[in-house]
C-alpha cells in the first residue's frame, strides 16, 4: 500500500511543478575580475524549485543575444566552459559568469554609445514550464591610448613598445601592412589618441594629461592603472598638457559632449590642448520639407564650452626653442569621477637636427680594362672634337654643317666665317669658278 501511494506521488509531482527564478548580480556599475585569464562577471541568483529540470542564461546587448556572451558554473560555483545549460539547483548562489570580452564584441562599435547590457535567467521544469527573470547592469569601460604622434602612427598601440611607424601604403584589405621601421618625429607636434571613460553614469571622465618626458634609453616604465595622478605625474617632463572637466552642472556634462576626446579612428581625437575652456558656436540644420530644400532652417546653439588644441614646439636649427632632438616617452593619464585612473605611454624619437655635412657615393678604387678603354675612347674623341672647326649653322636642325666635296660655292660668295675659330680652307675647290668658265679642250 506504501509503495503505491508513493508511486502516486510521484505521478502527480509531475504535475504541481513550482520553479523558483531570480537574479541579484551583476547591476549597476560593473567591472570584471580576472578567473582562469579570463575577465568575467559572476552571475549570482537563484533557479531552483519543485520539478526543476535545468536554467539556462543569456547575455543581452541592445535587444539582440552575445553568442558565446555566458559561462556557466559547475556545481562548485566555478566556471566550466563545457557546460551549455545549468543542470544544479541553485540558491542565492553562482549561476554563472558574464565573458567580458565577448560581451564587448557583440556590442561592437556600439560601445561607444552604450555599454548596457542585460542578463537573461530561463528555468525550465520537467512539465517544460519555466521561470524567466532579467537584471541590468553597465560595463565600466575606459580607454587611454596614444596612436599618432607629429605624423606617424602607432599601429598596435596597445603594445607598450609599439614604434611609431610610417603611414602604410594604400593595401588591400585596408590597412594593409604597415612599415615597421621607426619614423622620427618633428616640427610642431600633436598627440591624438582616446580618452575616455563610459557606461557607468556616476563615473565621467575627470582629468586628462599627456607629458613628454625625457628618456635616452626608453625605459620609463607605464604606472600600473589606479596610480593616483598626483604619484604618477612626472617630475621631469618637458611639455605637459592637461584637460579638467568640471564645474557645476550641467557645465561639466557639457563640455564632455562637446569635446569627446575619443573617436573610433586610426587617428583618435587631439590629446594636447592650450589650458582653460573658451567657447564656439555649433550650428543645424532643421529640415522642415524633404521635398523643398529652401524650406530648410540653419539653427545655432548658444556657444558651448570648447577646447583649443595645440603642438608641442620642437627644435630646430633656426629656432632651438622648443623640444630638443632626443628620445622621449609620452605618458598619458586619464581619471574619472570617481577616482579610477588609466594610463598609457608611447615611444618617441624627435629629430630635428640640422645637416651636418652632404653625402655623396664613394668613387670606385679599381678601374677594369673595358672602363679603361671606354674612358681612352671618350677623351680622344673630345680632344679631336675640340681641334674641329666650326661648322656652318643649319636653320632646319640649328647644326652646323660643311657642303658636299663636289659642291661649289655660288659666285660672289666666301667660306663663311666663324668668330670663335678660323675656318679651315676648302680642299680643291680653291678655283671653282675658274674651272666653270674655262673651256673644254681635247686632244
Amino acid at each position: 500500500m506504501m509503495i503505491l501511494l508513493l508511486i502516486y506521488l510521484i505521478w502527480r509531482q509531475k504535475h504541481f511543478v513550482m520553479l523558483k527564478c531570480d537574479l541579484t548580480q551583476p547591476h549597476g556599475c560593473r567591472a570584471g575580475t580576472t578567473i582562469g585569464g579570463k575577465a568575467v562577471i559572476r552571475v549570482e541568483g537563484t533557479a531552483s524549485g519543485l520539478g526543476f529540470s535545468r536554467y539556462e542564461l543569456a547575455l543581452y546587448y541592445n535587444g539582440s543575444p552575445v553568442a558565446g556572451g555566458i559561462i556557466y558554473a559547475d556545481s562548485g560555483g566555478n566556471p566550466d566552459a563545457s557546460l551549455t545549460q545549468g543542470n544544479n539547483q541553485v540558491n542565492a548562489g553562482t549561476l554563472g559568469f558574464v565573458d567580458v570580452q565577448q560581451a564587448l564584441i557583440g556590442a561592437g562599435v556600439g560601445i561607444f554609445d552604450s555599454a548596457d547590457f542585460e542578463v537573461r535567467l530561463r528555468v525550465v521544469g520537467i512539465d517544460q514550464s519555466t521561470c524567466n527573470h532579467t537584471i541590468s547592469f553597465q560595463l565600466r569601460i575606459a580607454r587611454a591610448y596614444i596612436k599618432k604622434v607629429g605624423a606617424a602612427w602607432a599601429h598596435a598601440y596597445k603594445l607598450l613598445n609599439e614604434p611609431l611607424c610610417r603611414v602604410p601604403a594604400p593595401a588591400a584589405p585596408s590597412p594593409g601592412p604597415h612599415a615597421v621601421n621607426p619614423a622620427s618625429v618633428g616640427g610642431s607636434i600633436y598627440v591624438r589618441g582616446a580618452a575616455s571613460v563610459r557606461g557607468c553614469s556616476n563615473e565621467q571622465i575627470a582629468e586628462v594629461h599627456v607629458w613628454a618626458v625625457p628618456d635616452d634609453t626608453h625605459t620609463f616604465a607605464k604606472p600600473a592603472n589606479g596610480t593616483p595622478l598626483a604619484t604618477a605625474s612626472p617630475s621631469n617632463n618637458t611639455y605637459h598638457s592637461e584637460v579638467i572637466f568640471g564645474g557645476p552642472p550641467p557645465i561639466g556634462n557639457d563640455q564632455r559632449s562637446a569635446n569627446p576626446l575619443d573617436l573610433p579612428s586610426d587617428e583618435g581625437a587631439i590629446l594636447t590642448y592650450s589650458p582653460g575652456w573658451f567657447t564656439r558656436e555649433e550650428c543645424f540644420t532643421i529640415i522642415v520639407d524633404p521635398f523643398d530644400p529652401s524650406s530648410d532652417i540653419e539653427f545655432c546653439l548658444p556657444p558651448v564650452p570648447d577646447l583649443h588644441s595645440t603642438g608641442w614646439p620642437t627644435d630646430t636649427p633656426s629656432q632651438p626653442t622648443g623640444m630638443p632632438t632626443g628620445k622621449y616617452t609620452l605618458l598619458l593619464g586619464v581619471s574619472d569621477t570617481a577616482g579610477h585612473t588609466f594610463y598609457d605611454i608611447q615611444r618617441v624619437w624627435v629629430d630635428n637636427a640640422g645637416v651636418v655635412a652632404p653625402t655623396r657615393r664613394p668613387r670606385p678604387t679599381t678601374t677594369s680594362a673595358a672602363t679603361a678603354s671606354r674612358t681612352r675612347r671618350t677623351a680622344s674623341a673630345a680632344h679631336r672634337a675640340s681641334r674641329r672647326p666650326p661648322r656652318d649653322a643649319s636653320p632646319q636642325t640649328g647644326l652646323r654643317r660643311r657642303p658636299p666635296p663636289t659642291a661649289c660655292w655660288p659666285t660672289g660668295t666666301s667660306w663663311p666665317t666663324s668668330t670663335t675659330a678660323p675656318p679651315r680652307p676648302p680642299r680643291a675647290r680653291t678655283n671653282c669658278n675658274a674651272a666653270r668658265a674655262a673651256p673644254t679642250t681635247s686632244t
